[in-house]
């Protein structure tokens, strides 16, 4: 697909006070010795680079001679100028005129001087950075190809500018606004895959080559070392494990600067301070000192992960954790500069919290595949290539544009027309055609989409009317009549799929049911009888004396349609009634991390291949147990699994823990295990995934 960016009559109007009018604060500019290549092709221009504080880093160029060198490609545009008005006319798609002279070949350094004037493209302002050079003016060739839709990257191992004049930009959806994009506070799906292509940590999600049976377009995922090249692992006399990393040589912040293994030991100790209140702080609670650092205020260095050197990096572990490694890709593990999380880029972004450094594009460092161009809020957050990457060959497309929108119609709309290349959500409606055509695939997703109720809140405060409410959802008829892509009837919390310690074992058949899926009508009217028995005995039969409640979740067709199906069925069968509320993506996570609502949905997908992933969250305190859920005994046996390295104690501790909350207390309401379904455009290849439900682009190719 051709010039998705040039389209139509592009101008912008230089408001000079002439050409080449100099103006003062001039700069030392001297001759670029960088090669140039357009497509692949060495060409030769000359160019200057401007003296900055950090040394000569930018390009600039004359405006005629860029389109000169682009003129028969599918980024040419003519050049005109008015003199009187001042006004430099581009027209995209048209060839470029010579006015004659050669291509500019320049020696030696010389003066330059910022160009005055404002810069409109399509009659809005735009940010040209432009210098007067003699009699002309340069501009910064990042700018021109933001400008222009041509693709500008510096490759420092050949020592060349590269431009390509069709470069390869991806669009897709993951979601509406991230609630975060500080990988140490995310807690969401959509946030982790839009971390996952800036940064990257220790091990690192790499395309396997293997397709997914039933979606060919789409590899599995394996893990891989990432930022370290190796590592080593020693099992102590005391059952403690250290693991001993080696970072990569060449490893390097997009401004930059060395990536070093005191930019992991920040990041880490940041996580689990109790300041930082991150919710997935327990994510490395098997690292000794945690909980000297997170339960008892202790200094963060107590964390025992430490940086002998700039390229080593030293983890002591309490047992032999056999996740860790995963736990090394996760986005709360990513590496953070300290320079740049705490700089005050602004009072603005010290009012607005932990995060603030990430709302300034200028701030954003990043050291994985790419990095942030743009992010403008609840429209789109674009990622273009990272220079300082030290895999060039694991970049493809040349940018990355994550359209941020919560309108499935729409999601569908612009995928049939061309302007999406990938999306997950699609109307129920188009489900069932979708699938017959071809065109949905369907994915293993480690994953349970339930109920959240508030434990601590009337009248879900009694174990009874949770398991009454439970047993009410017909979890049939929302995976046959609403999400329609083979969603797996739920009898308990940790979903099918998550191993158990024997050999190909599954924790989900080795722990059973803790009631009967309705997978017939039959059986949902057995289900309901004991639901109303239940809500009797909580004081409240055939419903009378229920108090209003309120069923909250996050703008999406998809979750209004599951709101609506449950408020039919616990009036039907409970002679209750329940009011729907829809928030906004962000507002929903906080106003549910607040604990301010009765019932909500929810859903949870494994960080790694693990039942703790399900489990551990629910401890009393723990940074994402919204339904507020407390037990001593679960707490143990959660201790208990997370002690030791023997599986088949783990396993056990972790049914008995499922036991409490779920046989026991009824503290969740699971209605099904998921699947991931997805839409990709058919001249793209190089998509991978893995179930836990991270999608990467960073190896796609167009056809």
């Amino acid at each position: 697909m051709k010039n998705r960016w040039l389209c139509g009559l592009l101008a912008i109007f230089l408001l000079l006070t002439a050409p080449g009018a100099q103006a003062a604060g001039s700069v030392e500019a001297r001759t670029s010795a960088s090669r140039l290549l357009v497509d692949g092709v060495e060409v030769s221009c000359g160019a200057y680079e401007i003296a900055a504080a950090n040394g000569y880093s930018n390009n600039y160029f004359k405006l005629r001679d860029v389109a000169a060198l682009l003129n028969g490609t599918p980024a040419q545009f003519s050049v005109g100028w008015n003199g009187l008005t001042g006004v430099v006319s581009l027209t995209a798609g048209e060839p470029y005129v010579p006015v004659g002279g050669e291509l500019a070949s320049l020696t030696g350094s010389t003066s330059a001087a910022p160009a005055q004037g404002a810069v409109y493209v399509n009659g809005r302002r735009a940010d040209l950075t432009a210098y007067v050079i003699g009699q002309n003016n340069y501009f910064k060739l990042r700018d021109l190809g933001e400008a222009l839709g041509f693709s500008v990257e510096w490759d420092g191992a050949a020592g060349a500018i590269r431009i390509e004049s069709d470069p390869f930009v991806m669009n897709v959806n993951i979601a509406s606004e991230p609630q975060t994009m500080d990988p140490t506070l995310n807690s969401a799906v959509d946030g982790a895959i839009m971390m996952g292509h800036l940064f990257e940590g220790l091990m690192r999600w790499e395309n396997s080559g293997t397709a997914f049976e039933g979606a060919e377009n789409c590899a599995q995922a394996i893990l891989i070392p990432g930022q370290a090249e190796s590592y080593e692992k020693r099992v102590n006399v005391d059952g403690t494990v250290t693991y001993t990393f080696h970072l990569r040589d060449g490893i390097r912040w997009s401004d930059g600067q060395p990536v070093t293994a005191g930019d992991f030991v920040y990041s880490w100790r940041r996580l689990v301070q109790p300041y930082t209140a991150a919710d997935y702080c327990y994510i490395i609670d098997m690292v000794r000192g945690y909980e000297e650092v997170n339960w008892y205020g202790a200094d963060p260095s107590t964390l025992e992960a430490s940086a002998p050197d700039e390229k080593t990096l030293v983890v002591d572990l309490s047992y032999d954790c056999p996740y860790f490694l995963e736990v090394c890709a996760f986005p709360a593990t990513y590496p953070l500069r300290q320079d740049v999380v705490e700089a005050e880029y602004s009072s603005q972004s010290f009012q607005n919290g932990l995060d603030g450094w990430t709302y300034q594009v200028e701030s954003y460092l990043s050291n994985g595949p790419y990095q942030l161009a743009e992010w403008s809020h609840n429209w789109r957050l674009v990622m273009s290539r990272n220079p300082h990457y030290y895999d060039r060959s694991r970049q493809g497309p040349d940018t990355i544009i994550f359209q941020l929108m919560d309108n499935n119609k729409t999601m569908l709309a612009g995928f049939n027309s061309g302007k999406l290349d990938f999306i997950e959500d699609m109307p129920v409606e188009e489900i069932p055609g979708l699938l017959v055509s071809g065109e949905l695939k369907i994915v293993p997703y480690s994953g349970v989409y339930y109920i959240n109720y508030n434990v601590e809140a009337p009248p879900f405060d009694d174990w009874r009317v949770r398991k009454a409410f439970t047993l009410a959802i017909d979890s049939r008829d929302i995976v046959d009549n609403v999400t329609q892509t083979g969603q797996v009837f739920a009898s308990g919390f940790v979903p099918s799929g998550v191993a158990d310690a024997g050999p190909h074992s599954d924790f989900r058949t080795v722990g059973g049911d803790y009631w009967t899926a309705p997978d017939v009508p039959a059986q949902y009217e057995k289900n309901v009888e004991e639901a109303r028995r239940l809500l009797a005995e909580a004081g409240y039969p055939n419903g009378e004396g229920f108090p209003a409640v309120t069923y909250l979740y996050n703008t999406s067709v998809n979750h209004r349609m599951i709101g609506e199906a449950l408020q039919r069925q616990w009036r039907e069968a409970l002679n209750v009634e329940v009011m729907l509320e829809q928030q906004e993506w962000a507002a929903f996570l906080e106003t549910r991390r607040r604990g301010d609502y009765q019932l909500a949905r929810n859903g949870w997908i494994a960080d790694y291949n693990d039942p703790v992933t399900f489990l551990d969250m629910w401890v009393t305190g723990g940074g994402n147990n919204d339904a507020r859920y407390s037990a001593k005994d679960y707490d143990a046996a959660i201790a208990e699994a997370k002690s030791t390295s023997d599986s088949a104690v783990r396993m056990a501790a972790m049914h008995r823990a499922e036991d409490i909350i779920i046989g026991r207390d009824w503290a969740l309401g699971p209605i099904y295990f998921y699947t991931q379904k997805y839409m990709l455009q058919e001249d793209i290849t190089g998509l991978y995934y893995t179930p836990l439900g991270y999608f990467y682009f960073d190896r796609c190719q167009r056809k």
